[in-house]
């Protein structure tokens, strides 16, 4: 008899657990309070990260794990990061082959670029709409389970509750935000993929939807947290419509640099204080350096050296989404 998993989120988690659910045999309930395309992964611009070496640069899952262990001030779970390192070349096959439109270098090698806290090129991306190419081919691909009835989606639903047997979960109570009638769907296990907590803060790049209900609830009903502290966060933004919309990370992956006015002069503070990486330390490292000398100066990223063919190529939805925004050149927009 198959088991029946209930997915409390739609978004890249929640489309990827049901994915794997439904191509394992399991029933399939997924469940959110907003369609896919509202997902926080939708505003991804950046990339992923693997060691594919179609750079030629003797590039390993391993330098990717020491990287990533390195960038986390060694407070990652190794065991994670391993598993996660060793992985990525594979996935990102996967989503190649599932549909994702990743720029490519020559005939079939996935392009990369640099990223912060990276010594080599092993960032995958879909000019600076990554996100948005990966949750569609997964949108599609979720939708073909729907219909063959391996997956029954409960959209405009909004997680209440746990059904607890003892100290077993056998599944949740959901609530229809239209009809506001409360539903109880029994089930074998319950994953939930509902994001962070960006909703908590004024400040954030990340969707307000998020609020952390969900976790808060499964906190009060006794489910152990971990590294709650560890909240997202970009170090360049544009204030728009009430919260910021983010620079990727890729501008400076390209060759965006930070600076401030110094005695008259621009002075790129990044490069003269971190030779090795520059522009592309760690994002904590990054903000933090922007915030102290924020005090003394405007803080702005200068795009001015990038090519228009390489905005064109790689940095299209980036440029739009700024002149939109600034009706004028994006080359030389301001960085908090």
């Amino acid at each position: 008899m198959s088991k029946t998993i209930i997915i409390i989120g739609a978004g890249l988690a929640g489309l990827s657990a049901a994915l794997q659910a439904a191509e394992n045999g399991c029933n399939v309930k997924l469940v959110s309070s907003l369609p896919s395309e509202r997902a926080q992964s939708i505003m991804a611009e950046g990339g992923i990260n693997a060691a594919l070496n179609t750079k030629d640069e003797n590039d390993s899952p391993e330098e990717h794990f020491t990287d990533t262990i390195k960038a986390a001030c060694g407070l990652a779970d190794p065991n994670a990061v391993w598993g996660m390192t060793q992985a990525a070349p594979e996935l990102v096959h996967w989503l190649l082959k599932l549909g994702v439109k990743f720029n490519m270098s020559g005939y079939d090698d996935v392009d990369l670029r640099n990223f912060g806290g990276q010594k080599k090129k092993r960032t995958a991306f879909a000019q600076s709409d990554t996100g948005k190419q990966i949750m569609t081919a997964m949108i599609d691909a979720v939708r073909r389970k729907e219909a063959s009835g391996m997956v029954e989606r409960f959209s405009h639903h909004s997680f209440l509750t746990l059904r607890l047997c003892g100290n077993i979960c056998c599944g949740c109570v959901i609530r229809d935000e239209y009809s506001q009638e409360t539903v109880e769907l029994p089930g074998d296990a319950v994953i939930v993929a509902t994001g962070g907590m960006h909703g908590l803060f004024g400040n954030t790049t990340g969707s307000l939807s998020n609020t952390g209900e969900v976790a808060a609830e499964l906190f009060r009903l006794g489910v152990p947290l971990a590294n709650g502290e560890m909240i997202q966060y970009h170090p360049t933004t544009v204030k728009c419509g009430g919260k910021r919309m983010l620079i990727s990370e890729a501008a400076r992956g390209e060759g965006g640099r930070l600076f401030a006015m110094k005695d008259g002069k621009q002075w790129y503070f990044m490069e003269e204080k971190y030779p090795e990486l520059g522009n592309l330390m760690p994002r904590d490292i990054i903000a933090r350096e922007i915030w102290k000398v924020s005090h003394e100066s405007e803080v702005f990223l200068d795009m001015t050296e990038i090519s228009e063919e390489i905005i064109s190529n790689k940095l299209s939805g980036l440029a739009d989404d700024c002149m939109t925004y600034l009706h004028k050149d994006i080359r030389k927009e301001r960085g908090h």
